[in-house]
Parts: C-alpha cells; sequence; structure tokens
C-alpha cells in the first residue's frame, strides 16, 4: 500500500540534550519513509543543543526549529502541534532513537485499518549499555507485527498497560483526532498519558506494534525519576483528572484503577524519601485530603498501608526495608 503520500509532523521537543540530539535527528532521517517534517522545540536551552539543531536543519530542509523560554515539555509540545502541518503527528523524546522502518510500519498499521492511534513501546537501555545494545536495535530485521484494537478494547489495554503507548515517545495520532487538544501545562510527569488518554476517550480505534522499535536512554537526567512533593503531586493529579471524567463516563472500573495507583504514586515516592521529610509530610497531608476518595477502593494490603502513611510513617518506613531486606536475601540464596 502506498502510504508516501501522507505527510507526517515529528515533533521533538528539546532541552540541553547537546550530546544525544544529532543522534535522534539521524535516526529520523534514516527512515524508509520519506514523507515527513521535523519539528524542534528548542524549550529554552543554555548549552550547544540549538547549535546541533541549525546545522542539521541547513542539510535538510524537512528540519524547522522552533524557539521559546523554558517553559517545560508540555508547553514545547503545544508549540509543535501548534505549528504542524501533517497528517499524522509523531512524537519522540531527544534522548531517544527509532527503528528505520517504525514511520513506515506505523502510517501503514493507521491507513490499513482505518485507525486514529498507534504507537511502538519503548525498549529501555541505561546510559552504560546504549552503543551496545543501539547497534543489535537499529538491525532488528523481525517482520513487524501490527494488531487492531477496536475503541473499547484499545481503551481496557491501556488502563491496564497492555498497550504500546502509555508513554508519548514513539506514539502517532491522526491529526483531525488531536484537533485543538493540547497538553496540560501544569503537568510535568504524567502529562503523555493524559494526553493520550483525551485523544483516546474520544472513541478512536487503535493499532499497536508489536515490536519495541523506540529506543529510550535511561540516564540521571530522566525527568520521570524526580520523587520530591511536586513530582508526587503532577501523577497524582493526572490520576485524579481521569478518574473524574470516568466517573463522568460512569466507567467506575476504570476511575477505580486510577484511584489505587494514585496511591501507588505515593508509595513509590515515599520510599525514596525519609519518612518524616517536609516533601512526605506534603505527601500524607495530600493522602488525608483523599481519604474519602481513595481509601474505600483499595485491596486490605493497601489500606493498612495507607493508614500506616498518615499516622505511623516511620513504621512504614521500616515495613518497606523489611520486604527490600528479605527480597535481597531471597536473591543472595538463589544466586547460590
Amino acid at each position: 500500500m502506498d502510504t508516501n503520500n501522507k505527510y507526517v509532523s515529528i515533533i521533538i521537543p528539546v532541552y540541553n540534550r547537546q550530546s544525544v540530539i544529532e543522534e535522534c535527528i539521524d535516526s529520523v532521517l534514516a527512515q524508509s519513509y520519506k514523507s515527513f517534517e521535523i519539528i524542534i522545540i528548542d524549550d529554552g536551552s543554555t548549552d550547544n543543543t540549538v547549535e546541533i539543531c541549525r546545522q542539521a536543519a541547513a542539510k535538510d530542509n524537512r528540519i524547522k526549529i522552533l524557539f521559546g523560554a523554558h517553559g517545560g515539555v508540555s508547553s514545547a509540545r503545544n508549540k509543535g502541534l501548534d505549528a504542524a502541518k501533517g497528517d499524522y503527528i509523531f512524537f519522540l523524546d531527544s534522548d531517544d532513537i527509532i527503528h528505520p522502518m517504525l514511520l513506515e510500519m506505523l502510517v501503514c498499521g493507521l491507513e490499513e485499518n482505518n485507525a486514529s492511534i498507534t504507537g511502538t513501546k519503548s525498549l529501555n537501555c541505561p546510559q552504560q549499555y546504549w552503543f551496545k545494545t543501539r547497534n543489535k536495535f537499529l538491525n532488528d530485521a523481525t517482520a513487524a507485527e501490527i494488531t487492531y484494537h477496536e475503541h473499547n478494547d484499545a481503551l481496557r489495554c491501556f488502563f491496564y498497560a497492555q498497550s504500546p503507548f502509555n508513554v508519548m515517545s514513539g506514539t502517532m495520532m491522526r491529526r483531525d483526532l488531536i484537533g485543538d487538544t493540547r497538553y496540560k501545562t501544569d503537568l510535568f510527569i504524567g502529562e503523555d498519558f493524559y494526553f493520550i488518554y483525551e485523544n483516546l476517550a474520544k472513541g478512536a480505534n487503535a493499532t499497536f506494534l508489536k515490536q519495541q522499535w523506540c529506543l529510550n536512554r535511561i540516564h540521571d537526567n530522566n525527568i520521570s525519576f524526580q520523587y520530591d512533593f511536586d513530582a508526587f503531586w503532577s501523577r497524582f493529579r493526572r490520576r485524579e483528572l481521569v478518574w473524574k471524567n470516568e466517573e463522568l463516563l460512569e466507567r467506575s472500573e476504570y476511575a477505580n484503577l486510577q484511584k489505587s495507583d494514585a496511591f501507588g504514586c505515593f508509595i513509590r515516592c515515599f520510599q525514596r524519601q525519609t519518612p518524616h521529610s517536609a516533601d512526605v509530610k506534603r505527601m500524607r497531608k495530600t493522602l488525608k485530603e483523599y481519604k474519602k476518595t481513595v481509601y474505600p477502593v483499595l485491596s486490605r494490603r493497601d489500606k493498612g498501608l495507607y493508614l500506616l502513611a498518615l499516622y505511623c510513617p516511620g513504621m512504614l518506613s521500616l515495613y518497606f526495608k523489611t520486604i527490600n531486606l528479605l527480597k535481597k536475601l531471597k536473591k543472595g540464596v538463589k544466586g547460590k
């Protein structure tokens, strides 16, 4: 099927990524699918990122660079959406690379199935293994496997983390599906999930690419590794926005999943803090404010942890230390 008449806008927000942005751009330029524009949105970089992008743009007129003050990834992506001219919008993070066949397979999957959203799962790779993994990744010659999912099934897969597009990088959508929808700029973690949710909830059908054809670089500057109160609240607030909308749509199963996962956000952040830190105190205050909403949907175990979080954070910390110690001892016994 000839799909090269379909134009793809590739949106890449970038902030201080001078060591990786060229590799990201090169992976796009190496695509088998050639009908695209690359929209790089510089979010106020202070290193050599802009110069590297300008050098790339001088060699290929499909590359466009937009500039703005540092406002975060949501603001940058919104600028890209406003400038995009493609039939399809593809999102890529500046520290990731994509397989040479990815765009072609995603466009074909959407066109052949008359679907509106698609994506590939990201293959996470720590920086220390990047170069070895990259070569194997780029030379992957397995045949692409694409499955079609009507809206209700796509939505269920999304909520149960069985879809490939729970993160933004590697996700493609029809431009007419997105319309005027834009990223929430008050979220800096979870903004990608919520944007995908908003568009999927419009009734979109989807295709899933089985292969992991987006290579995600894991490093210390990944924003998803922040666990202070602001990071917790962005995670928690995203889930609140989703559960409230799902309650309006009378889909209590998905609403309750989000409420339960909101408490999971607290647990993940709590374990990376000291139990009586200022950040944890603010997190516990949030739990107290939402107790009537979140507590009733939790499992018996999580209800117990919830109460420990509210009234005995020191004991909750000791509980997790004990669990982690037992896991290490069990792993050590298996190693012998």
